[in-house]
């Protein structure tokens, strides 16, 4: 039994086996209400877009507005409803559009190289912007001539040999 404001949390997950065009997302709504609002997102994983197509009796508003759990995933949709006379079905509707989009990786290289009497010392920064989809390995080449090569970075796992130029 319940008395006063109570909200509930539904998180729906529906696999697919290759991505469809288009996907018409499902309501879930109470049954014997007499007032009914919420919201509706929709976050894509990465390496997919949505975007909407056909909307109606919702409201878009902005992902930012839903709390960080629902703005961390990249090309969040958000929408408000409210219904003031609900029936045993939502009286909204909502379709996507799904598109898969290419991964794709940029670095950014700067290389300092130091000469002394007897000593030649390189540093080498490697930053990389890696979108739509993870990256599990990383190969560099490294001169022969340098020895002593160290990799600092947060979240390696381990480094495997080394290839020489």
């Amino acid at each position: 039994r319940l008395l006063g404001a109570y909200s509930l949390r539904l998180e729906l997950v529906r696999p697919h086996t290759t991505l469809p065009p288009t996907v018409a997302i499902p309501g879930v709504q109470p049954l014997a209400v007499q007032k009914l609002s919420g919201t509706i997102t929709v976050a894509a994983e990465p390496g997919v877009a949505v975007k909407t197509t056909n909307f109606d009796a919702l409201t878009e508003i902005p992902g930012a507005s839903l709390g960080s759990g629902a703005n961390a995933a990249a090309g969040v949709l958000a929408y408000k409803f409210l219904s003031a006379q609900p029936g045993p079905l939502p009286e909204w509707k909502l379709d996507v559009a799904c598109e898969k989009i290419d991964p794709w990786v940029r670095v950014e290289i700067a290389q300092i190289t130091s000469i002394s009497d007897n000593l030649l010392n390189g540093l080498a920064i490697v930053r990389y912007d890696i979108q739509n989809a993870p990256v599990k390995e990383f190969r560099f080449k490294i001169p022969a001539a340098y020895t002593n090569v160290e990799f600092n970075c947060p979240n390696l796992r381990r480094q495997i040999g080394r290839a020489h130029v």
